[in-house]
């Protein structure tokens, strides 16, 4: 039982301004993860010191017409980019690192993180040109290392659905903090790595001051199952599929791809991958030691047609039914290299996000049109979470004793669901925080307060462009007033699928039509062999219509103009 003196609540100042920290004192700022699923990312400041971990992306939402990423508005950091010490890494999902590449582009400091994370990383920064330029710095569990004056970092192993996952004791003269990053109790873990107890136990009986902790399944009663328990349970999938096995995972997943695998080597399967982010997982975990492919099974897609169907097990992309993904093309039947077939077995081994249903139960119904046997979490245990269970956040808290509980990588509602398993606890209701992005939490041995706000937001990337402003409306104007609009309109009969007229294109502040009539024929003829080249089933699926339609005009307009104006179709059913 986890008990505190009693605090008076925590209350915010009326007034944004920040008081002038002193150099006992220990200040959290998260500048994303709290509120949202996805942009994760936590300040520590002591003194004129800060560190900030993780750096997470997100993907855009279905109104953010032309974006490719969302990332956290780092505007505070770049004020005093001198403070700045450190990026430390908890694990190398998107939603952890994926904004460091265009982050340290504005601001640089070296980035610590144990050696799978830094692979990945090590991976972004070749696109991005930065390789060289930024010190990587490899963290082993349970060994500290200095960063600046004011802060020691150790970091312990968890389990999660990534290895080399680590939890962050962060040491200060302020006082400790764990702060979790992303993990479950999985008390036989695929891998070597485990769930650190004997850690955790040690930080707790040294003193925790606060604990930072994931709530993405806090509003779920229980424990996770373990990872092992996937294999169990598509191993009778594998035995009575007459045909071809396609199954898709998150790319990142390499325990879960190695439990496919491994399936698919027992029941004499050769092994195609099927994805560019799929081929990047398996270099990067293979060359570390990760992930272990049977090489005997392991074949190349151009040998694909010498195996017979029922031996074939294609590991592919597009979980969440991605518009151009390798599974989306399949569902379509516009992937190049391979169809699916009646009677192959469809197996989405992952979670169903929210955001994506629609487009996943779209595909899902391609899929079965073709007469495939799919399978996902809602009609199989074929997926567990790599998050924990309000149990496991119960074990958590008590191995680790906290002074003060800060709920974050959840929307309110899991971060209100922590605080409740906190509070079931006996937890005093006064040392937890459930902040927002952008409270500053400053921290003392015996009392706690929010002392004010930094200015934050979200950053819309487009390609390699990194927005100006988090707003997503100022952000379209800006676009907008920079490159203009280019709108596509396509007339199509709703009976026969096919053009009635040529596309028309319309445009604002892009080119004067008046005096480009050639450009907009040839546009408009682009638009029309997009249209054209997709299949019936395709052109049924607005989403992947108009995203096969902006990408070709795009492409164009980038390589002969070097513009990137905002590219809208409009498909109207006639």
């Amino acid at each position: 039982m986890v008990t505190s003196p009693p605090l008076a609540p925590a209350t915010k100042p009326k007034a944004e301004r920040i008081r002038t920290p002193n150099t006992s004192s220990l200040r959290i700022v998260p500048l994303g993860g709290v509120g949202e699923f996805g942009l994760n990312m936590t300040c520590y400041e002591v003194g004129d010191e800060r560190i900030v971990v993780d750096a997470g992306a997100m993907f855009p939402e279905a109104d953010m017409l032309g974006v490719d990423l969302v990332i956290p508005d780092v505007r505070w950091l770049k004020e005093e980019p001198e403070k700045l010490k450190a990026f430390v890494l908890t694990h190398g999902h998107e939603d952890h690192i994926g904004a460091l590449p265009y982050i340290l582009g504005q601001i640089q400091a070296p980035v610590y993180g144990t050696r799978l994370t830094l692979a990945f990383l090590r991976a972004k920064l070749e696109e991005h040109d930065l390789t060289g330029k930024i010190d990587l710095i490899e963290l082993r569990y349970r060994e500290s290392t200095r960063i600046g004056e004011n802060f020691r970092i150790t970091p312990i192993s968890v389990t999660h659905s990534i290895p080399n996952s680590a939890a962050l004791a962060i040491r200060t003269p302020g006082g400790t903090v764990l702060h979790s990053g992303d993990y479950k109790i999985d008390l036989s873990p695929v891998g070597g790595e485990r769930f650190d107890f004997h850690s955790f136990s040690e930080l707790g009986e040294e003193g925790v001051l606060a604990l930072v902790a994931d709530s993405t399944n806090a509003d779920r009663p229980g424990s996770t199952r373990t990872e092992r328990s996937v294999s169990e349970n598509m191993a009778p999938i594998f035995a009575a599929s007459p045909r071809a096995i396609f199954c898709a995972t998150f790319s990142t997943s390499v325990h879960r791809l190695q439990q496919v695998m491994d399936l698919g080597a027992q029941y004499g399967r050769k092994i195609f991958v099927l994805g560019r982010s799929l081929e990047r997982t398996f270099a990067i975990a293979t060359e570390q030691g990760y992930l272990s492919p049977p090489e005997r099974n392991l074949c190349a897609v151009r040998d694909l047609e010498s195996v017979p169907p029922n031996e074939r097990l294609i590991l592919a992309t597009g979980s969440q039914g991605e518009p151009l993904s390798v599974m989306s093309r399949l569902a379509l039947g516009e992937h190049r290299q391979v169809q699916v077939e009646k009677d192959d077995t469809v197996i989405l081994s992952a979670r169903m996000i929210p955001a994506n249903q629609r487009a996943i139960q779209h595909m899902v119904n391609h899929f079965c049109r073709r007469g495939a046997r799919v399978y996902d979490e809602n009609s199989a245990d074929i997926h567990v979470s790599g998050h924990a269970y309000g149990e496991e956040m119960k074990t958590l808290i008590n191995l680790v004793q906290p002074r003060f509980l800060v709920p974050v990588h959840g929307e309110v509602r899991q971060q209100n669901s922590h605080r409740d398993v906190a509070l079931g606890m006996g937890f005093d209701p006064d040392s937890i925080f459930v902040l927002e992005t952008g409270d500053v939490l400053e921290l003392h041995p015996q009392n706690a307060l929010v002392v004010g706000k930094v200015p934050t937001g979200r950053v819309l990337v487009d390609g390699k462009t990194v927005g100006e402003t988090a707003d997503v409306v100022l952000r379209d104007r800006q676009h907008l007033s920079e490159d203009g609009m280019l709108i596509a309109i396509l007339n199509v009969d709703h009976k026969t699928g096919e053009l009635l007229t040529d596309p028309e294109i319309v445009t604002r502040g892009f080119v004067y039509v008046d005096e480009s009539e050639d450009l907009i024929a040839e546009l408009s003829a682009l638009v029309r062999d997009a249209f054209e080249a997709c299949a019936r089933e395709t052109r049924e699926e607005s989403e992947i219509l108009n995203a096969e339609i902006r990408r070709a005009l795009r492409k164009h307009i980038r390589k002969n103009f070097d513009r990137f104006p905002l590219i809208l179709p409009v498909i109207q059913e006639i």
